[in-house]
């Protein structure tokens, strides 16, 4: 009798779920009700579409509330919470993707009405959102959730990529966002959010949200993957508590670590080869090598399309020193400095291998007018990396900053800090001080980063060097295969083989600077998902792209000089030029740029014509729910 009244004595405490305690997903599912009788709904949305989304409503209710009285019923009910939550998430994410996603205009802003010219609509952003909040809280509370449900889920939060990544660009223009233009891009960052805690609970936590998850959940898209961690790595812990409509998760901090840890991951070559077809050993090491090239160079070209160094550097220095490798190797794996003087075996294979060796070295050219903006806190981040190490130098650290110092050259007091705190660091075992191979890796980097010897750090610490320490350096140098700029180099040279003597050196530990405030063709063997806006971006009709940086436009404006320009980064560009038309060096008001919501109905047909059918199965993200399945 005891047991029968006390089922968590018989069952483990696991499956019991009462009426009186309120399921995670309640409230979400309250809002989409409400969302669903309200006027703006009513007035904007397809009377089928709503008719829908209320049976979904009422389904998600029902199950949400019902009591399970035994752990084989308990699961049975979860699998269908688990299938109400997503289908009605599907439903409200359908109908975001049915009306005009668009910006709102101005006439709107005061309703956030959902009609033809008012944009995505504040309402059904806000209701999106909610959707997918549901169907995440509900995979957090299921040990093994049915994959196909989230699959599909996936593949609708696809069609949102065009209109989310013309709402995430104005991130970088927030000086413009008032009223419900600034809410609505809450919302936006708001999906962006719940996507990727719903792919980190389906698989069993954002511990095992890897690069290779993150890149199958965006269809293989970098330019979709990176804008759902642009949304989510934005948001800011303050600003997550500003709106009741647009919840966030609790743990907002741990997912946002997982993602940036993911991102970063996204250059390696586990990422690049993660669907490779049939054996990996029949590709030859030449398509092998070509293949890595063309990911990384379209990673970059993802970089700067979605303007994501800023939110990248921002996302590192909230996680500090311990982070600081990993940025670097990933800056230096978009750059790729090996290929910027030599010219690999594989790239004479083919005229479309050197199409290829030749697209990675102009988008690394462009990638690298992203990075000064950023160079004071990214080379604190990386002077913090040793001491976060408990004093040791990590592997291929030193290297991977030489390298980045080539492109992004740190100031000199930066610089100073820098060489300090890896001097003081061990090394494989020794005091880095005494390990030729670092020393030789600092004076390339201080060689790269146009560091005078002088009396610095650095050359007081190769005083004393004997002559096996001489040649071992000198070893070190003519191994080195990534760029360096030898005429500064022969001058640490000559530090090395003279032992001049020098001056007084500079204070052990200097002064730190201030916290940061800123905010071709693939070979064969590979296969990509379906694109979700990469192609986009390349296919798109001349007469969709902006005059500035010929990407596709979501949100057009006219200046009275005739040029057609996306808003966002007309916004920027005249910011950054002090009023100036980037094209005709004229003085331009932007508010004189009229919006062209004609041509942004003509761009939204365009884009659901391309949509995916259908997408490849998801081996990473089965893989990894398969494994917490298992544990």
């Amino acid at each position: 009798l005891s047991q029968a009244l006390n089922p968590p004595a018989l069952f483990g405490g696991h499956w019991e779920h009462s009426a009186m305690a309120s399921h995670p997903a309640s409230d979400d599912v309250q809002f989409i009700a409400g969302c669903a009788v309200s006027a703006e709904l009513l007035e904007g949305v397809d009377s089928e579409q709503l008719a829908v989304l209320e049976d979904w409503v009422v389904q998600a209710r029902a199950t949400l509330s019902e009591i399970a009285l035994s752990p084989s019923v308990y699961e049975a009910l979860q699998q269908q919470q688990v299938e109400a939550t997503c289908a009605l998430a599907r439903q409200c994410v359908s109908i975001a993707a049915a009306v005009d996603w668009g910006p709102c205009d101005p006439q709107d802003s005061a309703s956030g009405a959902v009609t033809s010219t008012g944009g995505f609509g504040l309402r059904v952003a806000e209701m999106a959102v909610r959707g997918v909040a549901a169907a995440a809280r509900t995979l957090e509370c299921v040990a093994d959730a049915p994959m196909d449900h989230v699959e599909r889920l996936g593949l609708d939060l696809d069609y949102l990529a065009p209109s989310l990544f013309s709402g995430l660009c104005r991130l970088d223009a927030e000086v413009l966002l008032v009223g419900v233009e600034e809410q609505l891009l809450l919302a936006l960052q708001g999906i962006c959010v719940w996507a990727l805690g719903l792919v980190g609970h389906a698989i069993g936590g954002f511990k095992r949200l890897s690069g290779q998850v993150l890149w199958e959940w965006a269809s293989g898209d970098p330019v979709w993957a990176l804008l759902l961690a642009k949304g989510c790595l934005s948001l800011s812990l303050e600003r997550s508590a500003v709106s009741e409509a647009v919840p966030f998760p609790a743990d907002l901090g741990r997912l946002q670590r997982a993602i940036l840890k993911a991102v970063l991951e996204l250059a390696s070559p586990d990422v690049a080869f993660s669907q490779v077809v049939g054996d990996s050993g029949d590709i030859s090491i030449a398509a092998r090598a070509e293949a890595l090239v063309n990911h990384r160079a379209e990673l970059a070209e993802a970089v700067r399309t979605c303007n994501f160094v800023p939110t990248l550097v921002l996302a590192a220095d909230r996680e500090g020193g311990e982070i600081g490798p990993k940025l670097a190797e990933f800056f230096v794996a978009l750059l790729q400095p090996e290929l910027i003087e030599a010219c690999p075996d594989w790239a004479s294979s083919s005229e479309a291998a050197r199409a290829t060796l030749q697209e990675a070295r102009d988008v690394s050219a462009r990638l690298v007018v992203h990075l000064p903006r950023h160079v004071r806190v990214i080379w604190r981040l990386l002077a913090a990396a040793p001491a976060a190490f408990a004093g040791q130098l990590p592997k291929g650290f030193l290297q991977d900053c030489a390298s980045l110092a080539y492109f992004c050259q740190p100031p000199e007091d930066s610089l100073t800090t820098f060489l300090t705190s890896c001097l003081v660091a061990r090394s494989y075992g020794s005091d880095a001080s005494d390990d030729a191979y670092v020393l030789a890796t600092l004076c390339v980097l201080a060689a790269n980063a146009e560091l005078i010897t002088g009396s610095s750090v650095l050359a007081h610490a190769l005083i004393g060097l004997n002559s096996f320490g001489q040649d071992s350096v000198l070893e070190c140098w003519a191994r080195w295969k990534a760029p360096v700029r030898l005429v500064i180099l022969g001058q640490w040279a000559a530090i090395i083989i003279n032992q001049p003597a020098l001056g007084r050196p500079p204070p052990e530990v200097p002064p730190s600077p201030p916290p940061y405030a800123e905010p071709a063709v693939f070979p064969a063997p590979v296969q990509r998902g379906g694109a979700v806006l990469r192609d986009l971006m390349r296919e798109a009709p001349a007469e969709f792209r902006c005059a500035l940086d010929k990407c596709l436009m979501m949100d057009p404006v006219q200046s009275p000089y005739g040029h057609v320009f996306e808003r966002s980064s007309l916004a920027r560009e005249l910011a950054n030029s002090g009023g100036y038309c980037p094209i005709t060096g004229r003085l331009l008001d932007f508010d004189s740029c009229d919006r062209l919501p004609g041509i942004r109905r003509r761009i939204l047909q365009w884009i659901r014509s391309k949509r995916p059918i259908e997408r490849e199965q998801p081996k990473w993200v089965a893989a990894a729910a398969s494994s917490t399945a298992e544990t």
